[in-house]
């Protein structure tokens, strides 16, 4: 399963609800495990970071149902129009549904098998919110991409539950904006007035073939150590524009990787001036600090020496603060 965003300004990960959507229906559909695409890029959202482990979980606990060789029993949706896939099987006596809805809307539909009938409610698999059956059919709401598992008789109790998950994802969502930072900007689907008003560009060679830009929309994105992009050779710098605001702040932090030496340009009265340095650094954060308020609208970063040559540079994050 495939969870980048690099290389396209328009495009966007996958949230939690889309990435369990796109798992579960593949298991309703006759998949037996997934795996995930994890390089550098999934750790740069969160709910990536942290679904992945969820849903992963959540398929270690029902793998007997997945990889068992017994027939999965038919199952009617109404409304039948697609927008719900739904799988059943009994094992060792022990019942599993996945019920998936695949569409960006909210959907309320009926489910009905013969493999139903003789079970009188079916729990919540790390959730609450079970279901009552009558004559083999039961009722179920499904919020835009929402995937429900059910069990009989109930599994998964010492599990952590979707809803406790959901309150850990939003609480790291929000701890991505530090307080006091005014270069923030979410790099996923987080409401923001000034979303994409900082223009990043750089100089040099880069990883991968990349085109300048292509990537540095993570540099201030609040993961400090979710890869940024790496030059491939020294010395290189990197640009960011203020597109509707201007930026007024006494302390710059930078995250980075085998980075010694380093210069933070900002740009004055038409012309670039140099701000402050970093030399003989060992740290993973930089801090350069300015008595007096720096008021501009964009600033350069320009690295020139790396202590590990051979080992390439990597950059992760800058925060400005006005303090």
């Amino acid at each position: 399963t495939f969870s980048y965003r690099c290389m396209d300004k328009q495009a966007d990960y996958p949230t939690f609800d889309e990435y369990q959507a796109m798992v579960y229906c593949a298991m309703a559909n006759g998949s037996k495990g997934v795996f995930p695409f994890l390089y550098f890029d999934h750790f740069n959202s969160m709910d990536l970071r942290l679904g992945c482990d969820f849903v992963y979980e959540t398929l270690a606990g029902i793998e007997k149902f997945l990889i068992s060789g017994a027939s999965t029993l038919p199952v009617n949706i109404t409304p039948s129009d697609g927008a719900v896939d739904a799988w059943l099987k009994t094992v060792e006596g022990a019942t599993l549904l996945i019920v998936v809805n695949i569409e960006d809307r909210k959907l309320d539909v009926t489910v009905e098998s013969a493999g139903l009938k003789g079970i009188k409610e079916l729990y919540g698999y790390r959730s609450e919110a079970g279901a009552r059956i009558n004559n083999g059919k039961l009722q179920v709401s499904l919020d835009p991409y929402e995937a429900r598992l059910f069990t009989n008789p109930r599994m998964g109790a010492d599990l952590k539950t979707v809803v406790s998950f959901r309150k850990e994802l939003a609480t790291a969502r929000a701890a991505l904006k530090k307080p006091g930072n005014i270069l923030y900007l979410p790099a996923a689907r987080q409401a923001d007035e000034r979303r994409g008003d900082v223009e990043w560009q750089g100089t040099g060679v880069y990883s991968l073939g990349m085109e300048p830009s292509a990537c540095f929309f993570y540099l201030n994105d609040g993961i400090c150590d979710g890869l940024g992009f790496y030059p491939l050779k020294l010395p290189w710098s990197i640009e960011a524009l203020f597109r509707s605001f201007v930026a007024k702040f006494k302390t710059a932090k930078i995250y980075a990787a085998n980075i010694e030496d380093l210069e933070l340009w900002a740009w004055k009265a038409g012309e670039w001036m140099k701000v402050g340095e970093v030399k003989g650094n060992q740290a993973p954060v930089m801090v350069i600090k300015s008595a007096e308020e720096i008021t501009t609208v964009k600033i350069k970063i320009v690295v020139k020496k790396s202590p590990r040559p051979e080992k390439r540079a990597e950059f992760y994050e800058v925060e400005l603060y006005n303090e």
